[in-house]
């Protein structure tokens, strides 16, 4: 009797996610190597791979590695290579090995060899050549076949070498151990030469070293302690160990991606996925754009089978954002998983330099510390002098380095402070802010005019002059300690943070309120690539502006927080250039 199973079809595809079977038909390298991507997701469903881990999928003819960190997969942001030809098929980062449980094992005359060819079943099942598989049902680590049959065919191989059948058999899994094992560390070798990601971020690490191995794939116990002895990495098998490469097809979801190409100067709109070219008019909004993505990529994701009540859609100019936020301020994954897309907070926005991204800065502090009060509407809306009568001031000051960039002393003209009223710091003879004349400037501002407020201190990460890095962490304390806002000008220095060697020169940054960094310095972009970043995601809901035909409330622009409304895509700028540079790459130009 026939019978079927009437279900919606699905086949993985190389990026964990998966796409409808009739799809494939007109995308049919969508689905290559999905099943690497499958025992990838297996394993992060059985196992979570804490850390730092190793994955290893062991069959019967092949091994499939990958690594994971902190419960996130590596991508090939590239493509993945077939044969000789690279595509732009988007994959999870995955090698195979011809090595498995029934590979063909053999000693003629020269060294013991475990694969890559299979010639049929283990001898303990009727086959002709010994495995693998022997050698663990010889050893009792299999209980399964012919044991007998299996130990002979182990006798036999190490009679020419003096060697026992359980010697042998010992001998050959140690040789499989050893040659997936040199395998791995190839393939973390090449890891560690170019650019790495994960599906979420840039690693920020100068160096990809796993802290432990998961085996999965039916010989994972039999197998697991000879690699991980192998590599010197605790292992661990996880439960249901034998079916995660089904487990992983069965947890993934629908993934699609288009790119919205829209340029107003030329009238013209363009999704290459969905196969839109169209005019569009002058005044076409960033929001106009967002509609008509959120709108095509709902129906690309569903014509490939997507559940419409499960749909998610991310931005590619909050992602870049929050991979250089987790570097300086490394939050939990919680955090970033609320705040890389939520439409409600900001991690950090482009601007059109260091300028601006300084003059933001200081505004969102001034907006702060002048907030809204019962009979005050706040300083962005009565203006300055209505500000310091409703909180009793009558002058405000931001303290810096003497080698201080100027455009802090613009901000402070533009934001109705005073340039003069940027009060220098003196240094030291390596000139770095000197602390103790930081305490001391502050305790003779508080006690010559208990009516001045200190709305920042900045500290300077690469000063333009020098290159010197002030004492951020001291200076956070000071900061915390009188509640005042600690922003740090990293225009030049904050890609240091890709330098294992050097990063430690911003121990600190991670405490600061708000950082600049400049793309156009030491991230090699074009000009007017200015960056800040915040540590409270609510930060620039002071500065915020909305209109009704432009920006609106939940609008995911982020042109709302910032002084210019309308913005280039820089963003996609710092996202090509890390997948090209790569932490590594940026690291090696410090």
């Amino acid at each position: 009797e026939e019978q079927s199973l009437k279900a919606p079809q699905y086949l993985l595809k190389p990026d964990g996610g998966t796409i409808a079977l009739a799809s494939t038909v007109h995308s049919p390298a969508a689905t290559a190597q999905s099943g690497p991507a499958a025992s990838v997701m297996g394993a992060l469903a059985l196992d979570g791979c804490p850390g730092t881990a190793l994955v290893l999928d062991v069959g019967g003819t092949t091994t499939d590695m990958s690594v994971v960190l902190g419960g996130v997969p590596l991508l090939e942001p590239r493509g993945i290579r077939i044969g000789p030809y690279q595509t732009l098929v988007r994959s999870l980062l995955t090698h195979s090995i011809g090595i498995g449980g029934d590979s063909e094992v053999r000693a003629d005359d020269g060294p013991l060899c475990v694969g890559p060819h299979r010639q049929g079943p283990p001898i303990a099942f009727g086959g002709k050549v010994p495995t693998p598989t022997d050698a663990m049902i010889t050893l009792g680590l299999l209980e399964a076949g012919d044991r007998k049959a299996a130990g002979t065919a182990m006798e036999k191989m190490g009679k020419s070498i003096g060697l026992s059948a359980k010697v042998m058999a010992q001998r050959v899994l140690e040789t499989m151990a050893r040659s997936i094992a040199d395998s791995a560390e190839a393939f973390l070798s090449r890891i560690n030469s170019r650019p790495v990601y994960t599906i979420h971020e840039v690693i920020q690490e100068e160096k990809i070293v796993p802290d432990s191995l998961v085996v999965i794939g039916g010989p994972a116990p039999q197998v697991a302690p000879f690699i991980g002895e192998a590599l010197g990495l605790s292992h661990r098998v996880p439960e249901h160990f034998g079916v995660a490469n089904a487990i992983g097809a069965a947890v993934a979801r629908v993934t699609a991606e288009i790119t919205v190409q829209a340029d107003t100067e030329r009238g013209s709109l363009v999704i290459p996925e969905a196969g839109i070219d169209q005019k569009i008019p002058f005044r076409y909004r960033p929001e106009d754009a967002m509609s008509l993505a959120d709108e095509v990529l709902k129906k690309q994701a569903l014509k490939i089978g997507a559940d419409p009540d499960s749909l998610e859609i991310s931005v590619i100019e909050k992602q870049v954002i929050a991979k250089i936020h987790r570097m300086i301020y490394n939050q939990s994954d919680a955090f970033y998983q609320t705040h890389v897309q939520n439409t409600d907070t900001t991690l950090g926005v482009f601007v059109e330099g260091g300028t601006t991204a300084n003059l933001s800065a200081l505004w969102a502090a001034r907006n702060t510390v002048f907030a809204p009060k019962p009979g005050f509407a706040g300083i962005e809306k009565e203006g300055v002098a209505a500000a310091f009568r409703a909180y009793d001031v009558d002058r405000c000051v931001v303290l810096v380095s003497r080698l201080g960039h100027y455009s802090l002393r613009k901000a402070a003209g533009i934001l109705g402070i005073g340039n003069q009223n940027m009060i220098a710091l003196d240094t030291d003879k390596n000139n770095h802010v000197d602390i103790s004349k930081l305490k001391q400037t502050i305790s003779r501002i508080e006690k010559e005019n208990p009516k001045t407020c200190i709305l920042a201190i900045v500290g300077i990460a690469g000063a333009t002059e020098t290159g010197t890095i002030d004492p951020l962490e001291e200076m956070a304390k000071i900061c915390a300690e009188h509640r005042i806002h600690f922003h740090v000008d990293a225009a030049w220095g904050g890609p240091t943070l890709f330098s294992k060697q050097y990063k430690h020169l911003l121990n600190g940054i991670h405490l600061a309120d708000s950082v600049t960094i400049d793309g156009h310095k030491q991230f090699y972009m074009p000009m007017s690539c200015g960056m800040l970043y915040l540590k409270d995601p609510k930060k620039l809901d002071v500065i915020a502006y909305y209109a009704h035909y432009v920006n609106r409330w939940g609008s995911v622009d982020l042109g709302i927080k910032t002084l210019s409304g309308s913005r280039e895509a820089n963003s996609l700028i710092l996202d090509c250039a890390l997948k090209i540079m790569g932490a590594n790459g940026y690291a090696l130009l410090i």
